[in-house]
């Protein structure tokens, strides 16, 4: 009787004992498929993820050739700001708009400001024969436009870009006086030194706009690089041009940033 009671004994322990070992070796494979799937799945995702913006820092992406350029915008807002702004979004680049003052663009003023980006006064009327009819009238165009983007968006503008350029030949007010009124009210004026041209027609080739702002900033040797583009109604093909220059650059090394109060100014001499 001992004997059999002992053999009862182990049968029972090896039973209830067996379930433990099924169970043991059962969440094995389950622990180390969860373990393998997660680096498949991030490799994965890294594999399939879109084109990687540059790193930027503050918004500026960092030159790896010694040359920052400073994309700037004339004559918006227009139906191209949002491709514009879409574009340079996916490259992490940040410009600066010299805008106009067009009532009814009071969203299109905010989305540049939110989308990091800079404004500066251009004009409110940008007609060469009221802007610089007298001082007067120079004052009066420049007040308007400023104080209806900054009523808009609550943002104090302090950079100007003059219509047609500190050495335009088509005033009648002294330039010198305009600057010395611009200082007065805390707006930097800023011209360029890189053409993008594509003001020289209605719309010019987008092949055209490309070589001109590769030709130019290949060939400087200026750290600084203020660079003219437009953004009015017309100007399609910036656009176009715009979405093939921005890969080409960045892959060559340039730098971007905005337009910010400790950028070396970039003027023309003034054209009394």
């Amino acid at each position: 009787m001992v004997v059999i009671a002992a053999i009862v004994f182990v049968l029972v322990a090896l039973a209830n004992k067996q379930p433990e070992n099924k169970k043991t070796v059962s969440e094995k494979p389950t622990s180390t498929e969860q373990q393998t799937e997660v680096p498949t799945e991030t490799i994965t995702e890294k594999e399939s993820s879109p084109e990687q913006k540059p790193e930027t820092k503050d918004g500026v992406i960092k030159s790896k050739n010694g040359k920052t350029l400073y994309l700037t915008f004339d004559d918006g807002p227009s139906e191209n700001t949002d491709a514009i702004l879409d574009i340079l979004n996916q490259y992490g680049v940040k410009a600066t708009f010299f805008v106009l003052a067009i009532e009814g663009e009071e969203d299109h003023y905010k989305e540049i400001l939110n989308r990091g980006h800079e404004i500066g006064v251009h004009s409110t009327s940008h007609d060469y024969g009221i802007v610089y009819a007298n001082l007067d009238s120079f004052k009066e165009d420049v007040s308007y436009c400023r104080n209806l983007v900054e009523g808009a968006t609550g943002h104090k503008l302090f950079l100007y870009r003059f219509p047609g350029g500190t050495n335009n030949e088509v005033h009648n007010v002294s330039i010198s006086s305009c600057i010395e009124y611009l200082d007065s009210v805390g707006l930097k004026h800023f011209d360029w030194n890189v053409s993008s041209g594509d003001a020289a027609g209605v719309t010019v080739d987008k092949e055209e706009i490309k070589n001109n702002i590769l030709e130019q900033v290949r060939g400087k040797s200026d750290e600084v690089m203020v660079v003219l583009m437009h953004d009015s109604y017309a100007k399609t093909t910036t656009v176009e041009a715009l979405r093939e220059l921005l890969p080409v650059l960045i892959e060559e090394g340039f730098g971007f940033s905005k337009i910010t109060p400790d950028t070396p100014e970039i003027t023309f001499s003034a054209y009394d």
